[in-house]
């Protein structure tokens, strides 16, 4: 089976290489490629959720100024949007009356 990781070059100072190695062994197994692997997920989650914190500001932004300080439900509409109510056909009807 022909090998498709590409190896790359990586440079640390030398303080922080005990750091690396400990981390190595902890989340890579002692493997690099597997840390790597392992902390872009994570940096990719981090990322994700910053974004979604970004979105929620913006969210609160505009719901404060269309609607105010005013209560919104957001669980609840939130709840409706995911699941609109069926439309009751002639065979659910009767499913419904036994």
């Amino acid at each position: 089976m022909a090998r498709s990781a590409v190896p790359i070059t990586l440079s640390l100072n030398p303080d922080d290489r005990e750091r690396f190695e400990r981390l190595v062994a902890r989340y890579g197994g002692g493997n690099r490629s597997e840390f790597l692997r392992a902390a872009m997920d994570r940096m990719e989650t981090a990322e994700i959720a910053a974004e979604l914190r970004e979105l929620r500001a913006y969210g609160l932004q505009r719901r404060r100024e269309l609607h105010g300080e005013m209560e919104i439900d957001v669980a609840g509409i939130t709840r409706r949007v995911l699941n609109p109510p069926r439309k009751r056909t002639a065979t659910t009807a009767r499913r419904s009356r036994g």
